[in-house]
Formats: C-alpha cells, sequence, structure tokens
C-alpha cells in the first residue's frame, strides 16, 4: 500500500516548530508497514536552502522524500499524480499549496484522504486572520472537496473543536507522535532560592513569550530563563526584549536564538522547569520532551496535558490567572534539591504512564493503513 505525506514542516527543517517532528516521526513510523513518499518544501521558513538535500527525490528514513523549491500548486500536483497513492495524508488545512490539488485530485481520482489541521482550527488559531480563514474554508467546502475525507485530530479538544467544522466526517483522535530520545543527563542540582527556566517555541504572539517574561517580574530568588526559538515576528522579538530588559536584577533573559531539533532533549536536561504559557497547543512536543527528561513543566491549560499538580509533573493553568503562573514557579524556586527530585520523578512517571508507546503504534497503523490493532 502506498501512502504519500504533504506537508511544509518535514525534516531538515529547524524553524517550524513541532510539526516537523511530528511529520517526520510519523513518516519514519509508516515506513516499517508502508510505501512512503513525503513531498514537501525545500527550504526552512525563512527560505534558507535545507543542507545535504538535493531537489527532487531524496532517500531518508525509508520513504521517498520529494523536496520542492518554488512550492507551486503545479509541481504538488505532479507529484501527487504520478506517484497514485493509495492513501494521503495532507498535513495542515491552511497550506493551500498543496491542500487545494491534494483534495481535488483525491475527489477526481477518489483517493482515500485523511486531513491533519494540526490544531489550526483551535479558536486561539482562528482568531488570527479569521476573515481570510473562514473565506478560504468556505470556498473549498462550496467545491465539496470537504466530502468523503478523514480527519486526524491529535487531542481531545482538538476532535471537539474539529467535530463543529466537520460534523459528519470520520474523525481519528490519536496523539501525535514524540521523538524518543534517552535521558541525556540524569539530574541537574537544585538549590532553594535559584532556578533555570526553559522557554522553547516559535518567538510568535501564539507562544505566548511576553506573557511568560511578565510571570518573571513576580518572581524571587535568582532566575534564568532561557528562550530557544527563530524570531518569526521581528516586531514581537522586540516588545518581549523590552520586556525582558525592564525586569529585576536578580531575574536574567537569555536569547539563546533557534536550536537544532535534536539538541533540544540535552538543552531541557540541562534546566530545572519549562515554561510555556502556550494559547494553544494541540499537542506540543516541546512539554512531551520536557517531561521525557524527567522534568516538570509550568503551562497553561490549553494543550493536551492536564492534571499535572495532582501528578507533581508541574502546573497547568488557565491563562487568565497570570498571578497562579508566578505562585507555580515561585513554588520551584523555593524547592530545595530532595524536594525537586520528587516533582522530576513526577514529571517521568506522568509521561510514561500517557504515551504508551505500543498502544500510540497501533493506533498510526489503523489510522494510515487502516489496519485493525
Amino acid at each position: 500500500m502506498k501512502l504519500l505525506l504533504l506537508t511544509h514542516c518535514f525534516y531538515p527543517s529547524q524553524k517550524r516548530g513541532g510539526p516537523t517532528v511530528s511529520m517526520t516521526n510519523m513518516a519514519k513510523l509508516a515506513a516499517e508497514f508502508m510505501d512512503v513518499s513525503v513531498a514537501t518544501i525545500g527550504y526552512d521558513s525563512d527560505g534558507t536552502p535545507y543542507q545535504g538535500i538535493h531537489e527532487g527525490k531524496n532517500s531518508l528514513f525509508g520513504c521517498d522524500v520529494y523536496y520542492l523549491q518554488n512550492n507551486k500548486m503545479a509541481d504538488f500536483a505532479q507529484i501527487i499524480q504520478e506517484i497514485a497513492p493509495d492513501v494521503m495524508y495532507v498535513s495542515s488545512l491552511f497550506s493551500w499549496q498543496y491542500c487545494v490539488p491534494a483534495l481535488r485530485i483525491a475527489k477526481k481520482k477518489k483517493i482515500r484522504t485523511i486531513l491533519a489541521p494540526r490544531g489550526e482550527l483551535m479558536p486561539s488559531a482562528l482568531r488570527i486572520k479569521h476573515t481570510r480563514k473562514a473565506l478560504y474554508l468556505n470556498s473549498l467546502k462550496c467545491m465539496g472537496l470537504f466530502r468523503n475525507i478523514e480527519i486526524h485530530a491529535t487531542s481531545n479538544d482538538e476532535y471537539n473543536e474539529v467535530k463543529k467544522f466537520f460534523p459528519h466526517a470520520k474523525i481519528c483522535n490519536v496523539q501525535n507522535l514524540p521523538t524518543f530520545s534517552p535521558l541525556v543527563s540524569q539530574y541537574v542540582e537544585k538549590s532553594s532560592g535559584q532556578l533555570e527556566i526553559a522557554f522553547v517555541g516559535r518567538i510568535h504572539p501564539i507562544k505566548n513569550l511576553d506573557v511568560a517574561l511578565n510571570v518573571l517580574k513576580n518572581l524571587r530568588g535568582n532566575v534564568v530563563l532561557h528562550v530557544y526559538g527563530p524570531r518569526e515576528d521581528p516586531e514581537y522579538y522586540r516588545r518581549c526584549k523590552e520586556i525582558a530588559d525592564s525586569l529585576p536584577s536578580h531575574i536574567q533573559v537569555r536569547f539563546e536564538g533557534n536550536a537544532p531539533h535534536d539538541d533540544i532533549p540535552q538543552i531541557l536536561s540541562r534546566c530545572h522547569i519549562l515554561l510555556s504559557p502556550t494559547q494553544s497547543e494541540n499537542f506540543g512536543q516541546a512539554i512531551v520532551e520536557t517531561l521525557m527528561q524527567h522534568r516538570p513543566v509550568v503551562i497553561s491549560a490549553n494543550t493536551p496535558w492536564r492534571e499535572l499538580e495532582a501528578n507533581r509533573a508541574g502546573y497547568d493553568i488557565a491563562l487568565d490567572r497570570t498571578e497562579a503562573f508566578a505562585e507555580a514557579v515561585n513554588a520551584f524556586v523555593d524547592m530545595n534539591d530532595a524536594e525537586f527530585r520528587e516533582w522530576c520523578d513526577g514529571a517521568g512517571a506522568y509521561i510514561s504512564e500517557r504515551l504508551k508507546l505500543a498502544e500510540l503504534a497501533a493506533q498510526y497503523r489503523q489510522l494510515l493503513a487502516g489496519d485493525k490493532p
């Protein structure tokens, strides 16, 4: 059975965020039981060409990966025609360059198609350029391009939002695939009154770095925030830098720049906690990788990862409770080494229980190949 993945987020992108990790991991897994091809963009989000990748067909992870330089609809349409897949998986509803030709060809040739909105239908995401997105969705609906497609949701929250837009579609709720990296550091010592915090994500309003920086204003002790991620929105970065520069002397903010995905586990293992008051995540690769490094997280309630405090794995807090974010982070500031170790153990146990790797792999096999678990 032939599977074609259409995505703008794929290896070796370093600046397109968590979806790159999710799609690359999916291709690796699918290649174990299907003939997998991938059509993607041959350059990163800032236009930088990928090193070590040539235009057109490449062989990676047991897959045929087609890197396109022009990002034209005709290029994607041609690849779909040449490969003649049994199943198409379209990642991102609003990436019209390949979503539109894929849905058109799928309708004409009756190809089984799975569409993954990747959080794009969540309320916080739809608020951005809302009018343009509404017109786009209505156009595709009027053309009948959503008929008979399947939808891949990756959390209960996303499932509920997708159901509002596609009430009659088959919706499969299967969480994203994380990178299963071993612990690169057994432990980082913790003294009461000091804290090393990581923020990992695009510097973009939806990630709420400004909220995280404002939380720091109410912290005690000696705190360092390490910010890793591409400066996707220059004006927003400027605003965040102004907040960082205004913080008291016992709070340090270090803008570390973008980091390769392969380095993220080691980066996270060097910090005590992750701070991520994100507006919305349908999965949150950085959150999962932090927990997998046995590090607690302080995150917004707008992610699939809930009941953290009860499991001593961190805190999930509603965004309108800004004072609660400061209280949670201050709790970690005050912890001594023995207390912090308990929360590290809780983080590891929490994510191990919820990932259930063998079950997840079986769910993907059923989603993509239609095999029964």
